[in-house]
């Protein structure tokens, strides 16, 4: 578009607060034009398709080549276009805040504490400041008239997914969902860290990153309080989604008996009813063996006080016998323990049968 008044004030006011660039739409100014670049913005000007000179806050004239009173005569050649092209593009210095982001697909991870394959998706904001007006505007703006907050949303969106989701997988590979929000700060500050080159690439700087919501499906939710209920009833014995699952078929056999004979577990619980039968029955029968043996203990004690042994044959004698019955040794009570009438082993000083002390 050719600008045929002699002087030309350019400026940028913006109406908005989420413009990063904004591409001023007259063209081929004149020269001797005036340029004014408010408090927080910078000016680019490109002059035959290059970027030339960067303008700080001020105002500022312009030397473009364009001359007016001979602007009609120079153009002839051209058709009417300045072969003296030059443009304008406005930068927002200022710090930019809360751009929201979030990751467009969720990511799958095994939860290590309620052992549950969770679907895992994130969200938060960050904030930005434009570093470098000429870099950012060669490499990201282009052609475009406009460069605003969600434009640059979209072109870092993939990024910043990438990042989110392979940090966080390793993360939670150790960190159990229901605690994991109490370490928001420092996984921000780690992926503030992973993203600052992917930014500083194109002249922004990352001020600050904040995860602000780590979220699965309510399903998933629902899941993790019912094996957490089931965790503290189970006293955290070890109670695990897989054992839950285990739990839950039995229950469903449970329900249906007749289902699968006495192979399944609706069979083994059918049996269970005989199987605590016999083991009552079992456990009276270890009850009378016990009492029994006392009893043969008790009467073993009493024989052994009314019995006298052969130092010679060692046999069982009555304890007034005077002579063994087996040998016909002369029985020597002295030779036997005064408690229990066993044989004293030579040179010991306690019965070896009762522990009497000799």
């Amino acid at each position: 578009m050719v600008d045929l008044s002699l002087l030309k004030v350019i400026k940028y006011e913006p109406d908005t607060d989420d413009f990063l660039v904004y591409k001023y739409p007259e063209e081929d100014f004149n020269t001797k034009s005036q340029l004014i670049v408010h408090q927080s913005q910078e000016a680019l000007f490109f002059k035959d398709g290059r970027a030339l000179d960067l303008f700080e806050p001020g105002k500022h004239e312009l030397k473009t080549e364009n001359i007016p009173l001979l602007r009609n005569l120079i153009n002839i050649p051209t058709e009417g276009e300045s072969p003296f092209h030059c443009e304008i593009y406005f930068i927002n210095k200022a710090l930019n805040l809360n751009l929201k982001w979030g990751t467009r697909s969720k990511f799958h991870v095994m939860d290590p504490e309620f052992k549950i394959p969770l679907n895992v998706g994130a969200s938060g904001i960050f904030e930005i400041k434009i570093d470098d007006s000429r870099l950012f505007v060669t490499e990201v703006v282009g052609t475009q008239k406009l460069m605003n907050h969600n434009k640059l949303i979209e072109y870092f969106r993939e990024k910043i997914t990438t990042e989110v989701k392979s940090y966080l997988a390793r993360v939670m590979s150790q960190v159990s969902y229901l605690t994991i929000s109490q370490n928001l700060n420092e996984i921000s500050i780690a992926l503030k860290n992973e993203l600052d080159d992917d930014f500083s690439e194109i002249g922004i700087h990352l001020e600050n990153f904040y995860l602000s919501n780590i979220f699965i499906p309510p399903e998933q939710t629902q899941k993790i309080n019912e094996v957490m209920e089931k965790k503290m009833e189970y006293g955290q014995l070890g109670f695990d989604w897989q054992s839950e699952q285990k739990m839950e078929i039995a229950k469903k056999f449970a329900e249906n008996p007749g289902s699968g004979g006495s192979d399944n577990i609706g069979g083994m619980m059918a049996t269970m009813p005989m199987a605590m039968y016999f083991g009552e029955m079992m456990k009276d029968n270890l009850s009378k063996n016990h009492n029994n043996s006392d009893n043969l203990t008790d009467n073993n004690n009493s024989e052994n006080n009314s019995s006298i042994f052969c130092n010679e044959c060692g046999s069982k004698n009555q304890s007034n016998s005077k002579f063994c019955s087996q040998c016909g040794t002369k029985l020597n009570r002295a030779n036997n323990c005064r408690n229990c009438g066993a044989k004293i082993v030579p040179k010991s000083n306690f019965c070896t049968e009762c522990g009497e002390k000799l």
